[in-house]
């Protein structure tokens, strides 16, 4: 993954997901962010498909998955939809959200990413990526911005953990979630060996209180692009108001000195953070987020069956 020097941010404020205003939201977003030799090539659009829990509320809005790929696809690239769910298959998150009917229009393709990555490896300790099609030459990054009951908040920079196949990522959180600073390190020690992405987070209804299925909705208004996931979480923490001892990613990024974790170093092409106010609710207390083994079978299983299924 490659970042511009100076880590460039674009916000703006969006409330609701009528697509006449946010097809325009999105494209201004991405319009600042995207490099510009990636017109005519394939896309991988990564939402948050956690679970099909709560899926309204605790996965990327379908409504900005949309107006995403109709962005791409107007633009003369091929646009594929992947993600690794925690439990369960990308498919049947998609049709809980009633993606596949919306994504016709512009041929995207739903795809359940494989076991490995032979394209890169890994150049530290953790788990190993997915596997990405070969022609794929962007990751469209779309995170759920929302509360989480381990991490305190999930963004931009968690979402990209979801290359991780749902199997190893259970593994992770077992070995690496008896810490929070710890689990925040693994997911930034990923970060070199993923692949280049720019990032658009889904903060108009949010999920606080808890999370990351069993939230509610919060309406922070929020869409925020950039080519640094680090950046675009700095940026909405500052907005909601947030401090790094609150947020263990945060403080981890900020302890490795990453420049994107600095608010005081980043650059605004939109309105900027200040002062929102947005009401949004902390978890009250943080705790590990549970794998049992019964769950984690069955996750296997159904991940096995959806990949003898045809590609939607």
């Amino acid at each position: 993954m490659t970042r511009s020097r100076t880590p460039l941010v674009h916000l703006l404020r969006r409330t609701g997901y009528e697509m006449e205003g946010l097809l325009p939201a999105a494209a201004e977003c991405l319009e600042h962010v995207l490099p510009r030799e990636i017109q005519s090539s394939t896309v991988l659009i990564k939402p948050n498909f956690i679970s099909r829990q709560n899926a309204s509320l605790s996965c990327t809005h379908p409504a900005l998955i949309e107006a995403v790929c109709a962005y791409f696809s107007s633009r003369g690239n091929t646009v594929f939809v992947g993600d690794c769910p925690a439990f369960g298959s990308a498919r049947s998150v998609a049709a809980a959200l009633d993606l596949p009917g919306r994504l016709t229009p512009y041929g995207a393709r739903i795809l359940e990413l494989k076991t490995t990555w032979p394209r890169a490896a890994r150049t530290g300790e953790g788990p190993t990526l997915a596997r990405l099609p070969d022609e794929v030459k962007l990751v469209v990054n779309l995170p759920k911005l929302k509360a989480h009951k381990q991490m305190a908040i999930s963004g931009a920079t968690k979402n990209l953990f979801g290359l991780v196949p749902g199997v190893r990522k259970a593994l992770a959180h077992v070995r690496y979630g008896g810490s929070r600073l710890e689990f925040a390190r693994m997911i930034l020690d990923l970060l070199p060996d993923c692949p280049e992405s720019v990032s658009l987070m889904d903060g108009i209804r949010a999920m606080h209180k808890s999370g990351p299925t069993d939230g509610e909705p919060c309406e922070c208004g929020i869409l925020g692009a950039s080519s640094d996931p680090v950046a675009l979480d700095t940026a909405v923490y500052c907005a909601l108001g947030l401090t790094p001892q609150e947020v263990p990613l945060w403080r981890a990024a900020q302890e490795r000195g990453l420049m994107g974790a600095d608010p005081e170093a980043l650059v605004f092409s939109g309105i900027r953070p200040d002062d929102w106010g947005q009401g949004f609710q902390m978890p009250s207390e943080l705790n590990p987020v549970g794998f049992h083994p019964l769950r984690l079978t069955k996750s296997i299983c159904k991940r096995g069956l959806a990949r003898l299924r045809p590609p939607v």
